[in-house]
């Protein structure tokens, strides 16, 4: 390959991953004002690790994953849960057992703003630091999005 194309490839391949990590940055900003819109008003955010985001209706292995999930921390006082895109709230009630101290039900689906629209099917792991979002991670086929909770926390005997 000659230098003028090799020097061509190069910089379209760091506009490519400046526009990818604005993107990604304007994603934070969106799930940050969404959640001082609806939870920060309930919650110290300050003393959260992280917002589990699980859509009721989506990718069906990703939800019930996440659903598993919550059944098995929802008393973890690092996590705050929101449940969106619910279909009825009295089968979601029966089917996890809410725990109305960390857990916001999204009925108005004002969390899905926040989501990129390729994404909002999955399941979603918000990391925080010091009250704000600071990574995004889906539960999807083709990322773990709960593996980090699971690699930084001890959470039960089936890895959940």
């Amino acid at each position: 390959m000659n230098n003028k194309l090799q020097y061509k490839l190069l910089i379209l391949v760091c506009c490519c991953l400046g526009m990818m990590q604005a993107c990604r940055s304007n994603h934070i900003e969106k799930f940050n004002a969404v959640i001082h819109k609806t939870v920060a008003s309930s919650v110290d955010l300050s003393k959260l690790e992280y917002i589990v985001i699980i859509p009721n209706e989506g990718c069906g292995g990703c939800i019930t994953y996440a659903e598993e999930f919550y059944k098995r921390n929802r008393d973890r006082e690092d996590i705050h849960f929101v449940f969106t895109r619910i279909m009825s709230r009295k089968i979601l009630k029966q089917k996890v057992s809410i725990n109305p101290e960390n857990t916001y039900l999204d009925e108005a689906n004002i969390f899905l703003e926040a989501y990129p629209v390729d994404r909002n099917i999955y399941p979603c792991i918000l990391r925080l630091r010091e009250g704000s979002v600071t990574e995004i991670h889906y539960q999807s086929p083709q990322e773990d999005g709960f593996a980090m909770l699971t690699e930084t926390n001890t959470l039960s005997d089936n890895g959940f």
